[in-house]
């Protein structure tokens, strides 16, 4: 056997040494970046499931190396693509979060394609989500000037809708698509198109050395592949929930387009002598299906599942293929390793990054000695040294061995209390030196003390006493804040149960109209197969009791009634007299629907994580004496819910009520411009991040409700939209009545 070891050693240093004697040109620069893909969604991966299957990824893994604790610079899509760029911690700029990245960082800063040799040739293909484009037409975070030479691309953040590529629309998955600066639209399927973009790029420029940026969407939402490709994995895997389905239809076309993308560099004569990294950007999205195993964890946290990702770099005429290695590295290495390769590095520079063509070849196993990560405001943050790993997260410290459990199962910090305090000062030191969030708000979230902080003021305290000291203190203070809440409750309940008592024994029973109503049934004009409806009336008919609810089934079959109907102009109109049925707890009745992201269980609700966003067109018709209707909220389920926010209108008004805390009844109220009642009323409602943005009439004004209250983000949430009188008295007649044009709700992980 140590024949044979020397033989092997003695073989791989002769091609080392022949493949660098053959390498006299610099090589072509070729990242391909795809997007939300799961650590097992590669078929390459051991622990993939039945239904993945990636030929063309394995085979590019087959020519190259394979780093099996590759890391991206953050758990979404912004942080570890300015880190890419920048060639450092995304943090040193400003971009903790996709929101931060959205907004751009300064634009005067060089990046990727500015350090690399005048002759080189660049293109920008993909998503960008290092800057969007409110400032067309002077887009100064557009890829022609961060030193790109050319681009086909789109630059709002998150995703785009993978067939509708037309440059006139608008919408949460839909914005222009640049060639060059040029706002086009185009057609075909999203990925294809990327793939064929790049492939012509090659084309073009295969005499002359080229950096290809190429940055797939796929497989970020929206979920939308052809649907024979979806019927064909429905048909092969039928245990396959929708969803998965849809998703491996989304990977095959994306594995098809880093197999088209490898094979014209193999027929143009020039694979071999081009340094070609693989990687996705942070770890599979739980809301598309992905499969992260053996890791913990999804998109959006800094577990192992949130931020590894396949990550394979091939040059053939440097060093061999076909082999693994376990050294960490991270995605921000591949600047520096593209300019060690081009042999353009410069003097000067502040690069956290460490080019891996030492590992590469073979001569060196060290690199990075601690990597970070820390996402800002919303008080995550791990640290990895060696093996170990230190995670903060929801006010709790992990401490795991990453060589004997990748999957951290074992919370190791309570035996291991100086490598918490080791680890945490360390992090301190690092988070220091970077810049403050570009959204604004805190490096990370202030109020809770950090081990390392307390252990600075009292040295002689063990990072286990000082988290059970934090834990005494939260109990304490909780203790204190339920004590306050409930005294203030029981005075809001009495008053409450007084007024309610004398309301219903007033109030005499009333019959709702049974007019039959003409013209079709909103659910066939309008997308309500996630909604429930409760209307002002009974099970009985009558303006009184508990008020009806209406399922999305039949919201979608052929429901219609006196106050939930469309009119002549296809509007979808809600009518609720203010006699109205109230529901428990309330004091006012609806008409109104209610989101549901899994019908017939209100339990499953959205969380604060990722981006949720409703956006609608509607008219206020009519308006009770007591003038404020309700058109639009975010509303909490966990524990004694109560809406985060109410869009109101009143008095020709617009009114946005955000309520500062879960636990009190104080709002915050946001006001826009004047709408006369019958006119049109474009707004929207977005949370991502911890800051609510509300958009009316073109007029927005946001709110971080995360430093109102942190507690906002252990709730769970769901939209509501309809007419909601504020009023409990008058006439049958006397009520609200508001129509929409448009009603449209999306959710994305970013």
């Amino acid at each position: 056997m140590r024949y044979t070891c020397c033989f092997l050693l003695f073989a791989f240093a002769f091609t080392l040494s022949h493949a660098k004697s053959t390498a006299a040109e610099r090589p072509n620069i070729v990242v391909i970046l795809t997007d939300d893909q799961g650590y097992a969604d590669i078929s390459l991966n051991p622990h993939h499931a039945a239904e993945v299957s990636t030929p063309n990824m394995d085979a590019l893994a087959q020519d190259g190396v394979v780093f099996s604790q590759g890391y991206t610079g953050g758990p979404v899509c912004s942080p570890t693509r300015a880190g890419i760029t920048i060639g450092g911690y995304s943090q040193s700029v400003g971009v903790y979060t996709a929101s931060d990245g959205g907004a751009g960082f300064d634009p005067k800063k060089k990046i990727f394609p500015g350090y690399l040799p005048d002759d080189y040739v660049s293109s920008a293909i993909g998503k960008w989500h290092l800057g969007v484009d409110d400032d067309y037409p002077e887009l100064k975070w557009h890829a022609l000037n961060r030193g790109f030479d050319e681009c086909y691309k789109f630059m709002g953040r998150g995703g785009h809708s993978y067939f509708n590529l037309r440059s006139d629309v608008d919408g949460k998955f839909m914005g222009p698509i640049y060639r060059n600066k040029e706002r086009i639209n185009d057609e075909g399927y999203m990925t294809t198109r990327l793939t064929e973009e790049a492939v012509a790029f090659i084309d073009r420029n295969k005499e002359k050395p080229f950096f290809l940026y190429l940055a797939y969407n796929a497989v970020h939402a929206p979920a939308e592949a052809p649907e024979e490709d979806i019927k064909a994995f429905q048909s092969k895997f039928p245990q396959l929930s929708k969803e998965r389905a849809v998703l491996m239809a989304m990977l095959k076309h994306l594995d098809d387009g880093v197999g088209e993308v490898v094979a014209k560099l193999k027929r143009k004569g020039i694979f071999d002598n081009t340094l070609l990294f693989f990687l996705t950007d942070n770890g599979g999205s739980k809301s598309m299906s992905a499969d992260n195993t053996p890791l913990r964890g999804f998109k959006q946290t800094l577990d192992e599942g949130g931020i590894r990702t396949p990550f394979i770099v091939s040059w053939p005429d440097r060093f061999s293929g076909g082999r693994t290695v376990d050294t960490p590295i991270i995605s921000f290495d591949i600047l520096p390793t593209a300019l060690d390769a081009v042999g353009s590095r410069p003097v000067t520079h502040d690069f956290a990054g460490k080019s891996i063509l030492p590992l590469l070849t073979g001569e060196s196993t060290l690199h990075h000695d601690t990597l970070f990560w820390g996402i800002g405001p919303d008080n995550e943050w791990a640290v990895r040294r060696g093996d170990w790993k230190l995670h903060w997260i929801k006010s709790r410290l992990e401490l795991v061995n990453l060589a004997r459990d990748p999957s951290e199962r074992e919370n190791l910090a309570d035996s291991n209390p100086e490598k918490v305090k080791e680890l945490s000062l360390a992090f301190d030191q690092w988070l220091k030196k970077m810049a403050n969030p570009i959204k604004g708000g805190p490096k990370r979230k202030d109020g809770i003390q950090k081990p390392a902080d307390v252990a600075a003021q009292n040295k002689n305290m063990t990072p286990r006493e000082i988290e059970r000291a934090r834990i005494r203190e939260e109990k304490q203070a909780a203790k204190k804040a339920a004590k306050e809440k409930e005294k203030a409750m029981k005075k809001v309940a009495n008053k409450t149960d007084e007024d309610a008592a004398t309301t219903e024994a007033n109030r005499p029973v009333i019959e709702a109209p049974t007019t039959n109503v003409t013209g079709p049934h909103p659910g066939s004009r309008f997308d309500l197969s996630h909604w429930k409806l409760t209307l002002p009336t009974s099970a009985d008919n009558t303006y009184g009791g508990h008020p009806k609810e209406i399922s999305a089934a039949a919201l979608s079959d052929s429901f219609k009634d006196p106050h939930f109907y469309t009119d002549s102009s296809g509007a979808m109109v809600f009518w609720c007299p203010v006699v109205g049925a109230t529901t428990e707890g309330t004091q006012f009745p609806r008409s109104e629907l209610r989101e549901m992201l899994q019908p017939g269980n209100p339990r499953n609700n959205w969380s604060f994580t990722g981006s949720h966003e409703m956006t609608a067109r509607c008219r206020v018709l009519e308006i009770p004496s007591d003038p404020k209707v309700v058109i639009g909220q975010i509303h909490s389920y966990t524990g004694k819910s109560k809406p985060l926010v109410k869009l109101q209108y009143y008095k020709g008004r617009i009114e946005a009520l955000v309520k500062e805390s879960p636990t009190n009844g104080k709002d915050k109220k946001l006001t826009f411009p004047d709408v006369e009642r019958g006119s049109d009323i474009d707004w929207t409602i977005r949370l991502q991040g911890g800051v609510l943005a509300i958009t009316v009439n073109g007029t927005t004004q946001e709110e971080n409700v995360l430093e109102n209250d942190r507690a906002w983000a252990d709730l769970t949430f769901y939209f509501k939209a309809g007419a909601y009188p504020q009023d409990n008295a008058g006439e049958v007649s006397e009520g609200a009545r508001v129509s929409f044009s448009r009603l449209v709700v999306t959710h994305s992980d970013d």
